[in-house]
């Protein structure tokens, strides 16, 4: 067995630095201090102690004050996407999300860190790899969606400029309309054909797109079950981005 090989007189690695916001952290007050980390405040005459994030994070308490900590991030966040006059699509409420996550995972990978250094390794390279790949996804998904609305717009744009051609040519022609009405309906009736084939392809590529957002909201499903749950939250703007070249994600300055 593996444990065999495991020996306890080995000092372990320290955890990672946690990525909580200040703002987020959790302390204990007490009369006397409880260890070289209190900090005695003069308001209140009392010894704070910081219990989340842990230095040292190995308890089922650590574990119970970070689910506490993800409630209240995806509810701020629920509550700032509920202020916005515009509903966000999904590529835009999958972005918001995977920093929340990233940094969810990131205090996970430091509670498994401190009985396994190897496993949370592991379990950190693979969540960083699955994020690196799920944002190129995500890149190409909102490219090809601008790209399509812009095409759809260019030939809407050209098929209402060719009714006013029209129009304008019958108003001011009305002698001439008899000797070149078939002429003119014939350019029409062509450019009609070709913009409602246009139209008819990027219809095919919207249903394209639209069955890939839904492979995507099925793969989403199965990774984070609870997605539809916590989608609305947010802490964005308080968590650090993910570096590119799979580096550690940088700790935001508290201000």
């Amino acid at each position: 067995s593996s444990h065999l090989c495991d020996k306890g007189h080995i000092l372990k690695p320290l955890p990672a630095e946690s990525l909580i916001d200040e703002r987020d952290h959790v302390y204990e007050a007490g009369f006397l201090p409880t260890g070289p980390l209190s900090v005695y405040d003069d308001r209140d005459g009392m010894w704070h102690t910081k219990v989340f994030p842990s230095s040292t994070p190995s308890s089922r308490t650590d574990a119970v004050l970070l689910d506490n900590w993800i409630t209240n991030a995806l509810g701020r966040r629920q509550m700032e996407a509920s202020s916005l006059q515009v509903k966000e699509d999904l590529a835009q409420s999958v972005e918001s999300l995977v920093p929340i996550l990233s940094v969810a995972l990131h205090e996970v990978v430091r509670q498994v860190t401190h009985h396994c250094a190897e496993r949370g390794i592991t379990l950190d390279k693979i969540w960083r790899v699955y994020v690196e790949l799920f944002q190129r996804v995500l890149k190409q998904m909102q490219q090809s969606l601008i790209d399509q609305k812009n095409r759809t717009s260019t030939v809407q744009g050209e098929l209402s400029a060719a009714k006013e051609e029209l129009g304008e040519l019958r108003s001011k022609h009305p002698v001439q309309m008899h000797r070149v009405i078939t002429d003119l309906e014939a350019r029409f009736t062509s450019k009609q054909e070709a913009y409602e084939v246009e139209l008819e392809d990027s219809g095919e590529a919207n249903t394209r797109l639209k069955k890939e957002i839904k492979t995507l909201q099925q793969e989403l499903e199965i990774w984070y079950p609870t997605f539809e749950k916590y989608k609305e939250s947010y802490i964005k703007h308080h968590v650090p981005e993910v570096s590119g070249d799979g580096s550690p994600p940088r700790r935001r300055s508290s201000g």
